[in-house]
């Protein structure tokens, strides 16, 4: 028996998506909020909702508005002495779900006993629903309305008050004080009483009713009127969760908050730990106000305006800095700093952990012994033995029951992504606000089929694919180039030309001639946003490489240009594709796009000339020299450097500096060509060549429509 695939649903990112899983290991990869810690938490949260309860943002934001519509109806009936059925069905749309697939073989039927939909079932696909539902709408009901009611009999005694005031000093009616009461709405009221009213229930499934995903969305089959829960766990002894979260330090808060704000552990035998839980139970004003709390919740709402404001200005500068590290991406959330300020945080204290330090004695002075909070002591060290600890426990929980081999594991590392069989890897897609739901979702994409078959794949990423190339599954967007130079320059180029683009995870791949074509398969299954920047490569009647030329008859051996984008293989053609035939879209993506940049005529004025004239270069190196023409005339260097040098200083009209340069390629050595260039002390002010900057200016502008991954302004629910 083995879990075949889990369909999770309506949790967090993951709207409704499939995660198939093989029967070894299966490996997580994307960029980053591309949904890979959802899909594991997920797991946690409906397999072992006894060790992961579940909080509030694990509903999916795009529901949130839905969700405040029924607690909106709830009011309204209830102001109007109406009659309300209180009908399970507009949740269920909107609840948290995972539905797990066994393969079950027949001599393994008691196994799996609670959950076998008809007695004639024989075995085979098996499906259970975990669902995080209300567990008594009634009670939900009457609580919301009972903690509304409380809410605004307290606003009113807030207005009288001020009222009162006004009064008493005679002044002008003034804007009264800013005061949020809990609850403002039904996802509010959850906020705090989520775990009080919802629970976790199984259901079984019908494999006779079971469909494909459609363009990689799961269609979850609905449960009918008369599904009944599962009694019990269904699942208890089957399916063991584990994991290795990462560790921030032994000194950290680690006590959650339960729905009435306190510690979730037993109080500690220090006095502060007795104060703080004697006031977060009786004393704390956020927690069942009365009149003489208003004052000081309009205080500590004043004090958090203030401070946010002052913490939005301060930080400021310290993101823009922080974007220049690429965090950010296109798609990623904004930071935003805001405080969250609670009477009891004036008793809290340091963590208890500490370090000694050994010291030494000073002409027989007896030092006292000194010690350090455990924050003082290296992250590193903290990790290391934290982490040590935790895959021991790991390994040896996992070696005692044989299925060491058999686990879930989600990685931001190229490198551990490579050496893991290429059938075992499943992509997390951003998709973005607008696209498949009102707020940023994501898919799951199996690549065990990318090249061909299981077995083909397997052999083509054997033979071809390297680790730099894991780096695909992490990346905003991907730059395709041929050679060293390319991978050595443009990073250059870029950051001195294209803000935006240097901000944003983009890799850059060297994917070594003119052989990006065989990625395609692979870009195509990412929908990952590329940019191919590649070479002419022209080629006259005799198959043999030419100095480009119009009218001559040229065709392109790129296969890039042939077969992919833009599909030409003529050089002429090639030469007068407009920006459209350069770029390929599908039509049911709007952010997908691969487009090729590749050498076209440019006007260039050679040294001593008196007008521009057309010169057409053949590689990146020759195009950066054309239109670097005095740039390169005074490039100290050997090798293609200086014999590039030699060819402007010879004079002639374009066609004759390109064919010395032509000629200078066949020998030269590019990488050496690029070290010199960037060593250049004015190399700043080099120019961009024009295809290559066509293709970054088309590059970023897509990175920035991609910024639509957000909620929209109006008619969005507040995260």
């Amino acid at each position: 028996m083995h879990i075949k695939f889990v369909e999770i649903a309506n949790f967090r990112k993951l709207l409704s998506t499939r995660v198939d899983l093989s029967e070894t290991t299966t490996l997580f990869v994307g960029a980053n909020n591309s949904g890979k810690s959802s899909a594991m938490l997920a797991l946690r949260r409906l397999l072992v909702p006894q060790r992961c309860p579940f909080e509030l943002h694990d509903l999916t934001l795009c529901h949130w508005p839905s969700i405040d519509a029924v607690g909106q109806s709830w009011i309204s009936a209830n102001e109007a002495n109406e009659i309300i059925s209180l009908d399970t069905t507009p949740w269920e749309s909107l609840l948290p779900t995972l539905d797990l697939w066994l393969d079950v073989a027949p001599g393994e039927m008691h196994r799996v006993r609670d959950m076998i939909p008809t007695l004639d079932w024989e075995g085979g696909a098996l499906g259970v629903r975990l669902r995080y539902e209300p567990d008594d709408l009634t009670a939900l009901y009457k609580d919301f309305l009972a903690a509304v009611a409380e809410a605004d009999s307290l606003r009113e005694t807030a207005s009288a008050q001020q009222a009162a005031v006004q009064s008493e000093s005679n002044v002008d009616p003034a804007q009264p004080p800013k005061l949020t009461l809990w609850p403002s709405t039904l996802i509010d009221y959850l906020s705090r009483r989520l775990t009080r009213h919802f629970t976790l229930r199984a259901y079984t499934l019908d494999p006779s009713q079971l469909k494909s995903p459609v363009k990689s969305q799961a269609q979850l089959q609905p449960l009918t009127a008369s599904s009944l829960p599962i009694d019990g766990d269904p699942l208890k002894g089957l399916i063991r969760v584990h994991d290795i979260p990462a560790q921030r330090g032994f000194g950290e808060e680690t006590a959650k908050d339960d729905d009435d704000g306190a510690s979730s552990g037993p109080a500690g035998s220090r006095l502060s730990d007795q104060l703080r839980s004697y006031y977060s139970k009786h004393l704390d004003p956020a927690k069942g106000p009365d009149a003489k709390d208003l004052g000081a919740l309009q205080a500590i709402e004043a004090a958090q305006d203030a401070f946010d404001q002052r913490l939005t200005e301060s930080f400021a500068e310290a993101f823009r800095e922080v974007e220049g590290m690429g965090y950010p991406g296109v798609s990623d959330p904004r930071p935003k700093v805001s405080t969250r300020l609670k009477a009891i945080d004036g008793l809290n204290h340091a963590a208890a952990v500490t370090f000694m330090v050994d010291v030494t004695s000073v002409g027989g002075e007896v030092t006292p012994l000194l010690r350090l909070p455990e924050n003082n002591n290296g992250l590193g060290y903290q990790n290391l033995i934290s982490m040590i600890f935790r895959l021991m426990s790991f390994r040896d929980a996992w070696m005692r029951v044989g299925k060491a081999s058999k686990t879930i594991v989600s990685t931001h590392s190229s490198h551990v992504a490579h050496e893991i069989p290429f059938a075992n890897l499943r992509y997390f897609r951003r998709l973005p606000a607008g696209m498949a739901a009102r707020i940023p979702v994501s898919m799951v994409i199996n690549l065990q089929e990318v090249f061909g078959t299981k077995n083909e794949t397997q052999r083509f990423v054997t033979r071809y694919l390297r680790a730099h190339h894991a780096d695909l599954f992490f990346a905003d967007a991907a730059i395709l180039v041929e050679g060293p130079a390319e991978r050595m320059l443009l990073p250059n180029l870029i950051r001195n030309n294209y803000e935006r683009l240097n901000q944003s995870y983009v890799t850059l791949l060297e994917i070594g001639g003119s052989h990006a074509h065989r990625l395609k398969p692979l870009i195509d299954c990412l929908g990952l946003l590329t940019l191919i920047i590649t070479d002419l490569d022209s080629v006259d009647a005799t198959g043999s490489s030419a100095q480009p030329q119009r009218g001559a008859d040229q065709t392109t051996n790129n296969d890039t240009l042939k077969t992919w984008v833009p599909k030409l293989p003529n050089v002429d053609a090639l030469m007068d594709a407009d920006e459209k035939a350069k770029i390929s879209e599908n039509s049911d993506d709007q952010l997908f796009a691969v487009r090729t940049a590749y050498q076209t005529p440019v006007q260039v004025k050679l040294l001593d000339a008196s007008k521009a004239e057309t010169a057409q270069p053949y590689t990146f190196e020759d195009a950066l020299a054309f239109e670097n023409i005095e740039f390169f005339a005074k490039l100290e260097g050997g090798g293609l450097v200086r014999k590039f040098r030699e060819a402007i200083l010879k004079g002639g009209d374009a066609g004759a500096v390109g064919k010395g340069m032509f000629d200078a390629l066949r020998t030269g050595k590019k990488a050496e060509f690029a070290l010199e260039v960037i060593d250049a002390k004015d190399f700043d002010t080099i120019r961009v060549p024009s295809y290559v900057a066509e293709g970054l200016a088309w590059l970023q502008s897509r990175l920035e429509k991609k910024q639509v991954d957000i909620l929209p302004e109006n008619g969005g629910a507040k995260a």
